[in-house]
């Protein structure tokens, strides 16, 4: 079987992840997908910390996202509609589809 790595659990990786997931929902016959992410939620460039420097593994804390940003795009054209299985993680994640 093939298999696929979905690298970051970013905007892109996510809108990745659901494609295969509403294929599936479909019928169609899809790969083995292993999503890695190595921030601690989902999200990417979109989420928000008050962190810098160093996480806890070492590596650089990064976030485009700060505490008062107020965007000028309207919500609708900025949020997927419906996305599955959001939560925390460590390094990797696998992502059952």
């Amino acid at each position: 079987m093939t298999r696929v790595a979905v690298i970051g659990a970013g905007p892109s990786g996510l809108a990745q992840l659901r494609a295969f997931q509403s294929a599936a929902h479909k019928g169609a016959k899809i790969p083995e997908v292993v999503c890695f992410e190595r921030q601690e939620e989902w999200g990417g460039l979109w989420n928000y910390t008050w962190r810098t420097g160093l996480d806890e593994y070492g590596e650089p804390v990064h976030s485009s996202m700060y505490r008062y940003l107020w965007s000028n795009g309207p919500k609708e054209c900025r949020r997927a509609s419906s996305v599955c299985g959001l939560g925390s993680s460590r390094a990797s994640r696998r992502s059952p589809l």
